[in-house]
Protein backbone atom coordinates (compact mmCIF):
# COMPACT_ATOMS: atom_id res chain seq x y z
CA UNK A 1 0.00 0.00 0.00
CA UNK A 2 3.18 2.68 -0.37
CA UNK A 3 1.72 3.66 -3.35
CA UNK A 4 -1.27 4.88 -1.82
CA UNK A 5 0.28 6.37 1.53
CA UNK A 6 2.69 8.30 -1.29
CA UNK A 7 -0.69 9.64 -3.01
CA UNK A 8 -2.33 10.95 -0.03
CA UNK A 9 0.80 12.57 1.42
CA UNK A 10 2.05 14.34 -2.28
CA UNK A 11 -1.96 15.61 -2.52
CA UNK A 12 -1.51 16.91 1.30
CA UNK A 13 1.69 18.87 0.24
CA UNK A 14 0.22 20.04 -3.26
CA UNK A 15 -3.24 21.39 -1.25
CA UNK A 16 -0.84 23.20 1.31
CA UNK A 17 1.45 24.94 -1.10
CA UNK A 18 -2.08 25.72 -3.35
CA UNK A 19 -3.83 27.13 -0.65
CA UNK A 20 -0.48 29.34 0.31
CA UNK A 21 -1.00 30.50 -3.21
CA UNK A 22 -4.59 31.72 -2.82
CA UNK A 23 -4.17 33.39 0.58
CA UNK A 24 -0.55 34.74 -0.04
CA UNK A 25 -0.25 35.51 -3.75
CA UNK A 26 -2.95 35.23 -5.95
CA UNK A 27 -3.75 38.97 -5.97
CA UNK A 28 -0.27 40.03 -6.57
CA UNK A 29 0.95 41.60 -9.83
CA UNK A 30 3.98 39.52 -10.02
CA UNK A 31 2.63 37.34 -12.20
CA UNK A 32 5.82 35.77 -13.85
CA UNK A 33 6.48 34.49 -10.20
CA UNK A 34 3.02 33.33 -9.38
CA UNK A 35 3.62 31.18 -12.76
CA UNK A 36 6.91 29.83 -11.45
CA UNK A 37 5.41 29.05 -8.14
CA UNK A 38 2.64 27.27 -9.47
CA UNK A 39 4.59 25.01 -11.80
CA UNK A 40 7.00 24.68 -9.05
CA UNK A 41 4.87 23.23 -6.22
CA UNK A 42 3.53 20.57 -9.02
CA UNK A 43 7.14 19.00 -9.38
CA UNK A 44 8.32 19.42 -5.46
CA UNK A 45 4.93 17.98 -3.75
CA UNK A 46 5.53 14.95 -5.25
CA UNK A 47 9.07 14.53 -4.32
CA UNK A 48 8.50 15.92 -1.14
CA UNK A 49 7.22 12.21 0.28
CA UNK A 50 10.33 10.34 -1.12
CA UNK A 51 12.45 12.67 1.06
CA UNK A 52 12.99 12.38 5.32
CA UNK A 53 15.29 13.84 7.67
CA UNK A 54 16.65 10.46 9.61
CA UNK A 55 18.02 13.00 12.95
CA UNK A 56 14.09 13.67 12.96
CA UNK A 57 12.87 10.72 14.22
CA UNK A 58 12.74 9.02 18.11
CA UNK A 59 15.39 7.08 18.26
CA UNK A 60 14.13 3.31 18.53
CA UNK A 61 15.55 0.04 19.35
CA UNK A 62 16.46 -1.83 16.51
CA UNK A 63 14.39 -4.88 15.85
CA UNK A 64 15.36 -7.97 15.05
CA UNK A 65 13.94 -10.32 12.88
CA UNK A 66 14.72 -14.38 12.54
CA UNK A 67 13.30 -16.73 9.70
CA UNK A 68 12.23 -20.26 9.77
CA UNK A 69 10.80 -22.81 7.82
CA UNK A 70 7.56 -24.03 9.42
CA UNK A 71 7.68 -27.88 7.96
CA UNK A 72 4.29 -30.34 8.03
CA UNK A 73 4.46 -34.03 8.52
CA UNK A 74 3.05 -33.99 4.88
CA UNK A 75 3.73 -31.55 1.64
CA UNK A 76 1.30 -33.63 -0.67
CA UNK A 77 -1.35 -30.81 -0.11
CA UNK A 78 -0.85 -27.06 0.52
CA UNK A 79 -3.99 -24.92 0.46
CA UNK A 80 -5.13 -22.54 2.38
CA UNK A 81 -8.13 -22.04 4.35
CA UNK A 82 -11.58 -21.75 2.55
CA UNK A 83 -12.03 -18.60 3.51
CA UNK A 84 -11.72 -15.36 1.15
CA UNK A 85 -12.25 -11.99 2.67
CA UNK A 86 -12.65 -8.41 0.73
CA UNK A 87 -9.88 -6.92 -0.58
CA UNK A 88 -10.50 -2.71 -0.21
CA UNK A 89 -6.40 -2.55 -1.52
CA UNK A 90 -7.40 -3.99 -4.63
CA UNK A 91 -10.15 -2.02 -5.14
CA UNK A 92 -9.11 1.33 -4.30
CA UNK A 93 -6.11 0.40 -6.68
CA UNK A 94 -8.79 -0.63 -9.31
CA UNK A 95 -10.68 2.65 -8.93
CA UNK A 96 -7.77 5.16 -9.12
CA UNK A 97 -6.64 2.69 -12.29
CA UNK A 98 -9.86 3.59 -13.69
CA UNK A 99 -9.87 7.55 -12.97
CA UNK A 100 -6.22 7.77 -14.70
CA UNK A 101 -7.23 6.12 -17.72
CA UNK A 102 -10.57 7.88 -18.11
CA UNK A 103 -8.19 11.28 -17.41
CA UNK A 104 -6.01 10.18 -20.16
CA UNK A 105 -9.01 9.54 -22.36
CA UNK A 106 -10.65 12.70 -22.14
CA UNK A 107 -7.35 14.90 -22.42
CA UNK A 108 -6.63 12.13 -25.86
CA UNK A 109 -9.96 13.08 -26.92
CA UNK A 110 -9.24 17.10 -26.73
CA UNK A 111 -5.87 16.88 -28.70
CA UNK A 112 -7.82 14.69 -31.49
CA UNK A 113 -10.27 17.56 -31.68
CA UNK A 114 -7.54 20.61 -31.66
CA UNK A 115 -5.42 18.32 -34.53
CA UNK A 116 -8.78 18.12 -36.41
CA UNK A 117 -9.45 21.96 -36.18
CA UNK A 118 -5.69 22.38 -37.32
CA UNK A 119 -6.12 20.03 -40.44
CA UNK A 120 -9.79 20.98 -41.50
CA UNK A 121 -9.46 24.30 -41.68
CA UNK A 122 -7.90 26.94 -44.01
CA UNK A 123 -4.71 28.52 -41.93
CA UNK A 124 -1.27 29.73 -43.51
CA UNK A 125 2.44 30.03 -41.67
CA UNK A 126 4.39 32.80 -40.62
CA UNK A 127 6.42 34.35 -38.18
CA UNK A 128 6.97 30.82 -36.35
CA UNK A 129 3.48 29.98 -35.90
CA UNK A 130 0.10 29.01 -37.89
CA UNK A 131 -2.98 30.95 -37.79
CA UNK A 132 -6.01 28.84 -38.38
CA UNK A 133 -9.33 30.29 -39.75
CA UNK A 134 -12.04 28.87 -38.00
CA UNK A 135 -15.63 29.70 -38.91
CA UNK A 136 -17.11 30.01 -35.01
CA UNK A 137 -17.99 33.64 -34.07
CA UNK A 138 -15.78 35.72 -30.92
CA UNK A 139 -13.61 32.52 -31.04
CA UNK A 140 -9.43 33.16 -30.18
CA UNK A 141 -7.46 30.49 -28.56
CA UNK A 142 -3.89 29.25 -29.23
CA UNK A 143 -2.46 25.75 -28.57
CA UNK A 144 1.22 25.29 -28.84
CA UNK A 145 2.60 27.14 -32.40
CA UNK A 146 -0.96 27.00 -33.85
CA UNK A 147 -2.92 29.82 -33.32
CA UNK A 148 -6.75 29.58 -33.89
CA UNK A 149 -9.03 32.52 -34.65
CA UNK A 150 -12.36 33.45 -35.96
CA UNK A 151 -12.84 35.26 -39.21
CA UNK A 152 -15.08 37.02 -38.25
CA UNK A 153 -13.41 38.84 -35.26
CA UNK A 154 -12.91 42.34 -34.59
CA UNK A 155 -9.37 43.79 -34.45
CA UNK A 156 -7.17 40.68 -35.36
CA UNK A 157 -4.16 42.06 -34.98
CA UNK A 158 -4.58 42.88 -31.05
CA UNK A 159 -6.10 39.54 -30.48
CA UNK A 160 -3.54 37.95 -32.59
CA UNK A 161 -0.69 39.88 -30.62
CA UNK A 162 -2.04 38.79 -27.20
CA UNK A 163 -1.98 35.01 -28.94
CA UNK A 164 1.44 35.55 -29.77
CA UNK A 165 2.94 36.03 -25.90
CA UNK A 166 1.14 32.77 -25.28
CA UNK A 167 2.81 31.08 -27.91
CA UNK A 168 6.34 32.73 -27.31
CA UNK A 169 6.43 32.33 -23.70
CA UNK A 170 5.40 28.68 -24.04
CA UNK A 171 2.04 28.82 -22.01
CA UNK A 172 1.10 25.36 -23.25
CA UNK A 173 4.02 23.63 -22.10
CA UNK A 174 2.41 24.62 -18.57
CA UNK A 175 -1.23 23.39 -19.84
CA UNK A 176 0.01 20.22 -20.70
CA UNK A 177 2.25 19.13 -17.71
CA UNK A 178 -0.63 20.30 -15.46
CA UNK A 179 -2.86 17.84 -17.11
CA UNK A 180 -0.32 14.81 -16.53
CA UNK A 181 -0.39 16.52 -12.93
CA UNK A 182 -4.32 16.25 -13.51
CA UNK A 183 -3.83 12.23 -14.78
CA UNK A 184 -1.87 11.24 -11.46
CA UNK A 185 -3.84 12.98 -8.87
CA UNK A 186 -7.41 13.29 -11.04
CA UNK A 187 -9.14 12.26 -7.36
CA UNK A 188 -7.94 16.02 -6.41
CA UNK A 189 -10.53 18.88 -6.57
CA UNK A 190 -7.92 21.59 -6.07
CA UNK A 191 -5.32 20.20 -8.91
CA UNK A 192 -8.03 21.94 -11.25
CA UNK A 193 -8.53 25.08 -9.06
CA UNK A 194 -4.49 25.04 -9.98
CA UNK A 195 -4.50 24.60 -13.53
CA UNK A 196 -7.06 27.47 -13.91
CA UNK A 197 -4.91 29.36 -11.72
CA UNK A 198 -2.34 28.82 -13.90
CA UNK A 199 -4.49 29.88 -17.00
CA UNK A 200 -5.13 32.99 -14.76
CA UNK A 201 -1.50 33.77 -14.55
CA UNK A 202 -1.04 33.04 -18.38
CA UNK A 203 -3.71 35.80 -19.81
CA UNK A 204 -2.64 38.71 -16.96
CA UNK A 205 0.93 38.12 -18.64
CA UNK A 206 -0.32 38.47 -22.19
CA UNK A 207 -2.77 41.60 -21.57
CA UNK A 208 0.00 43.43 -19.76
CA UNK A 209 2.58 42.65 -22.68
CA UNK A 210 -0.31 43.65 -25.07
CA UNK A 211 -1.63 46.87 -23.32
CA UNK A 212 1.84 48.13 -22.81
CA UNK A 213 1.52 51.87 -21.75
CA UNK A 214 -2.66 51.65 -22.62
CA UNK A 215 -4.42 49.79 -20.21
CA UNK A 216 -7.59 51.88 -20.66
CA UNK A 217 -8.19 51.08 -24.58
CA UNK A 218 -6.85 48.12 -23.97
CA UNK A 219 -9.69 47.76 -20.77
CA UNK A 220 -12.10 48.79 -23.86
CA UNK A 221 -11.42 46.23 -26.10
CA UNK A 222 -11.98 43.57 -23.47
CA UNK A 223 -14.86 44.53 -22.77
CA UNK A 224 -16.05 45.37 -26.07
CA UNK A 225 -15.24 41.58 -26.96
CA UNK A 226 -17.00 40.15 -24.01
CA UNK A 227 -19.45 38.27 -25.49
CA UNK A 228 -17.57 35.69 -26.85
CA UNK A 229 -16.42 31.80 -26.55
CA UNK A 230 -13.89 30.09 -25.01
CA UNK A 231 -11.38 27.89 -26.63
CA UNK A 232 -10.94 24.55 -25.28
CA UNK A 233 -9.99 23.59 -21.89
CA UNK A 234 -5.74 22.75 -23.41
CA UNK A 235 -5.43 25.90 -24.79
CA UNK A 236 -5.49 29.58 -23.94
CA UNK A 237 -8.48 31.51 -25.14
CA UNK A 238 -8.56 35.10 -25.37
CA UNK A 239 -12.70 35.34 -25.11
CA UNK A 240 -13.22 34.33 -22.24
CA UNK A 241 -16.35 35.85 -20.68
CA UNK A 242 -16.22 34.37 -16.62
CA UNK A 243 -12.07 35.67 -16.51
CA UNK A 244 -13.19 38.95 -17.71
CA UNK A 245 -13.23 41.05 -15.05
CA UNK A 246 -10.70 39.71 -13.52
CA UNK A 247 -8.71 40.40 -15.77
CA UNK A 248 -9.55 44.35 -16.25
CA UNK A 249 -9.29 44.64 -12.39
CA UNK A 250 -5.81 43.45 -12.30
CA UNK A 251 -4.37 45.30 -15.53
CA UNK A 252 -5.48 48.71 -13.88
CA UNK A 253 -4.51 47.59 -10.86
CA UNK A 254 -0.97 49.11 -9.06
CA UNK A 255 2.24 46.86 -9.45
CA UNK A 256 2.64 44.98 -6.44
CA UNK A 257 6.03 46.52 -4.99
CA UNK A 258 9.34 44.73 -4.51
CA UNK A 259 8.83 44.11 -0.74
CA UNK A 260 5.75 42.06 -1.74
CA UNK A 261 8.39 39.41 -3.43
CA UNK A 262 9.25 38.38 0.32
CA UNK A 263 6.03 36.24 0.20
CA UNK A 264 7.46 33.91 -1.95
CA UNK A 265 10.36 33.36 0.46
CA UNK A 266 7.94 31.48 2.86
CA UNK A 267 7.77 28.65 0.42
CA UNK A 268 11.25 27.70 1.80
CA UNK A 269 9.72 27.20 5.35
CA UNK A 270 6.79 25.76 4.15
CA UNK A 271 8.72 23.23 2.44
CA UNK A 272 11.11 22.93 5.16
CA UNK A 273 7.86 22.29 7.46
CA UNK A 274 6.40 19.76 5.18
CA UNK A 275 9.92 18.09 5.23
CA UNK A 276 9.57 17.42 8.96
CA UNK A 277 6.03 16.37 8.71
CA UNK A 278 6.85 13.59 5.93
CA UNK A 279 9.57 12.27 8.64
CA UNK A 280 7.31 12.59 11.53
CA UNK A 281 4.07 11.85 10.61
CA UNK A 282 4.35 9.12 8.16
CA UNK A 283 5.62 5.72 8.67
CA UNK A 284 7.01 4.52 5.10
CA UNK A 285 9.67 2.08 3.85
CA UNK A 286 9.85 3.98 0.79
CA UNK A 287 12.16 7.49 0.19
CA UNK A 288 15.59 9.23 0.64
CA UNK A 289 16.59 9.52 3.90
CA UNK A 290 18.44 12.95 3.33
CA UNK A 291 20.59 13.23 7.26
CA UNK A 292 20.54 9.38 7.97
CA UNK A 293 20.73 9.33 12.06
CA UNK A 294 24.31 8.01 13.03
CA UNK A 295 24.27 5.06 15.40
CA UNK A 296 27.80 4.36 16.72
CA UNK A 297 27.07 0.83 17.97
CA UNK A 298 24.24 -1.26 18.79
CA UNK A 299 25.34 -3.98 21.65
CA UNK A 300 22.71 -7.44 20.64
CA UNK A 301 22.08 -9.86 23.27
CA UNK A 302 23.07 -12.98 22.70
CA UNK A 303 20.81 -15.59 21.30
CA UNK A 304 19.37 -18.23 23.53
CA UNK A 305 16.40 -20.25 23.71
CA UNK A 306 15.11 -17.61 26.24
CA UNK A 307 14.79 -14.94 23.82
CA UNK A 308 15.34 -16.11 20.50
CA UNK A 309 12.23 -18.57 19.52
CA UNK A 310 13.79 -22.67 18.03
CA UNK A 311 12.58 -23.89 14.79
CA UNK A 312 10.63 -26.55 15.15
CA UNK A 313 11.50 -30.19 14.78
CA UNK A 314 11.11 -31.51 11.15
CA UNK A 315 9.53 -35.27 11.62
CA UNK A 316 9.55 -35.99 7.81
CA UNK A 317 10.19 -34.01 4.57
CA UNK A 318 9.62 -35.56 1.29
CA UNK A 319 12.35 -35.34 -1.65
CA UNK A 320 10.49 -34.72 -4.20
CA UNK A 321 9.77 -31.47 -2.20
CA UNK A 322 13.09 -30.49 -1.73
CA UNK A 323 12.61 -27.38 -4.81
CA UNK A 324 10.21 -26.07 -2.53
CA UNK A 325 12.31 -26.28 0.72
CA UNK A 326 14.57 -24.14 -1.49
CA UNK A 327 11.96 -21.12 -2.09
CA UNK A 328 11.49 -21.54 1.30
CA UNK A 329 15.06 -21.75 2.46
CA UNK A 330 15.45 -18.07 0.10
CA UNK A 331 12.49 -16.05 0.97
CA UNK A 332 13.64 -16.91 5.09
CA UNK A 333 16.91 -15.67 4.08
CA UNK A 334 15.78 -12.52 2.42
CA UNK A 335 12.52 -11.31 3.97
CA UNK A 336 12.26 -8.86 5.88
CA UNK A 337 9.82 -7.38 9.12
CA UNK A 338 8.24 -4.34 7.82
CA UNK A 339 8.92 -1.42 9.80
CA UNK A 340 5.46 -0.04 9.12
CA UNK A 341 3.79 -3.36 10.55
CA UNK A 342 6.46 -3.68 13.35
CA UNK A 343 4.79 -0.16 14.17
CA UNK A 344 1.55 -0.94 13.94
CA UNK A 345 2.17 -4.40 15.81
CA UNK A 346 0.63 -6.00 13.00
CA UNK A 347 1.37 -9.50 12.90
CA UNK A 348 -0.67 -12.37 11.00
CA UNK A 349 0.00 -15.27 7.89
CA UNK A 350 0.63 -13.84 4.17
CA UNK A 351 -0.96 -17.12 2.09
CA UNK A 352 1.17 -16.40 -1.71
CA UNK A 353 -0.08 -18.28 -4.52
CA UNK A 354 1.78 -18.65 -7.27
CA UNK A 355 2.39 -21.09 -10.51
CA UNK A 356 5.15 -23.06 -12.66
CA UNK A 357 6.17 -21.92 -15.86
CA UNK A 358 7.47 -25.19 -17.96
CA UNK A 359 11.04 -24.52 -17.47
CA UNK A 360 10.09 -24.96 -13.06
CA UNK A 361 10.47 -20.93 -12.67
CA UNK A 362 7.96 -18.94 -10.67
CA UNK A 363 5.30 -16.40 -12.39
CA UNK A 364 2.27 -14.96 -11.75
CA UNK A 365 2.83 -14.49 -8.08
CA UNK A 366 -0.56 -13.42 -6.15
CA UNK A 367 -1.14 -12.67 -2.25
CA UNK A 368 -4.19 -15.06 -1.84
CA UNK A 369 -4.98 -13.76 1.66
CA UNK A 370 -4.09 -10.73 2.81
CA UNK A 371 -2.54 -9.35 5.81
CA UNK A 372 -1.48 -5.46 4.86
CA UNK A 373 1.10 -3.23 6.22
CA UNK A 374 3.53 -4.16 4.05
CA UNK A 375 3.55 -7.64 4.97
CA UNK A 376 2.21 -8.70 2.00
CA UNK A 377 4.69 -6.54 -0.11
CA UNK A 378 7.39 -8.26 1.94
CA UNK A 379 6.57 -11.55 0.23
CA UNK A 380 6.19 -10.84 -2.93
CA UNK A 381 9.53 -8.40 -2.88
CA UNK A 382 11.20 -11.51 -1.74
CA UNK A 383 9.72 -14.09 -4.01
CA UNK A 384 10.59 -12.06 -7.03
CA UNK A 385 14.04 -12.51 -6.07
CA UNK A 386 14.41 -16.34 -5.95
CA UNK A 387 16.10 -17.24 -8.99
CA UNK A 388 15.82 -21.16 -8.61
CA UNK A 389 14.11 -23.84 -10.02
CA UNK A 390 10.87 -25.80 -8.74
CA UNK A 391 10.12 -29.05 -9.90
CA UNK A 392 6.67 -28.87 -12.05
CA UNK A 393 3.51 -29.61 -9.71
CA UNK A 394 0.38 -29.85 -10.94
CA UNK A 395 -1.93 -26.60 -10.08
CA UNK A 396 -1.16 -23.16 -8.47
CA UNK A 397 1.04 -23.88 -5.49
CA UNK A 398 -0.07 -21.90 -1.90
CA UNK A 399 1.65 -21.72 0.97
CA UNK A 400 2.00 -19.42 3.73
CA UNK A 401 4.15 -17.00 5.85
CA UNK A 402 3.41 -16.29 9.14
CA UNK A 403 4.62 -13.07 10.74
CA UNK A 404 5.09 -13.04 14.58
CA UNK A 405 6.17 -10.33 16.98
CA UNK A 406 7.86 -10.86 19.96
CA UNK A 407 8.92 -8.78 23.12
CA UNK A 408 11.91 -8.88 25.54
CA UNK A 409 10.14 -11.52 27.12
CA UNK A 410 9.58 -13.96 24.20
CA UNK A 411 6.12 -12.90 24.51
CA UNK A 412 3.98 -12.75 21.65
CA UNK A 413 2.72 -8.79 21.20
CA UNK A 414 0.47 -7.29 18.44
CA UNK A 415 -2.89 -7.84 16.31
CA UNK A 416 -2.93 -11.45 14.71
CA UNK A 417 -4.55 -11.72 11.07
CA UNK A 418 -5.51 -14.69 9.42
CA UNK A 419 -2.85 -16.50 11.42
CA UNK A 420 -2.38 -19.80 11.86
CA UNK A 421 -3.27 -22.21 14.66
CA UNK A 422 -0.96 -24.75 16.28
CA UNK A 423 -3.03 -27.32 15.02
CA UNK A 424 -2.79 -26.51 11.72
CA UNK A 425 -0.45 -28.46 9.27
CA UNK A 426 1.01 -26.24 6.36
CA UNK A 427 4.52 -26.10 5.16
CA UNK A 428 5.74 -22.63 4.81
CA UNK A 429 8.09 -19.79 6.24
CA UNK A 430 7.51 -18.18 9.62
CA UNK A 431 9.10 -14.66 10.42
CA UNK A 432 9.30 -13.25 13.75
CA UNK A 433 10.42 -9.70 14.69
CA UNK A 434 11.78 -8.45 17.96
CA UNK A 435 10.54 -5.10 19.22
CA UNK A 436 10.48 -3.47 22.59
Amino acid sequence: MNWLYYLLEANIYLNVFYLAYYLLLSRDTHYNLNRAYLLCICCVAPILPLLQIGVLKPFQEQSVTTSYINQATSLADIRPPAVHSFNWQDTILYLYVAGVVVTIALLAIKLIRLYQLSAVNVHHTGNGYKIVYLESQNTAFSFFNNLFISTQVTDINTIIQHEQVHIRQKHSVDILFTEIIKIVFWFNPLVYLLQNSLKIQHEYIADEETAGNDNLAYSTFLVNNAYGLSGGAVTNSFFNYKLLKKRIIMLNKQRSGKLARLKYLLTVPLCAGMLCASTLSFSKNYGVDLLPRQVKAIKAAPASPDTVPQPPTVTSVRRSDKPLNELFNHIAKTVTYPAQAREKKVAGTVWVKFSLSSEGVIRDIKIDKSVGSGLDEAVIKSMKSFTGIIAKKSGPVTFPVTFKLMNKDNKPVGESKSELSENDQYSGVVVVGFVK
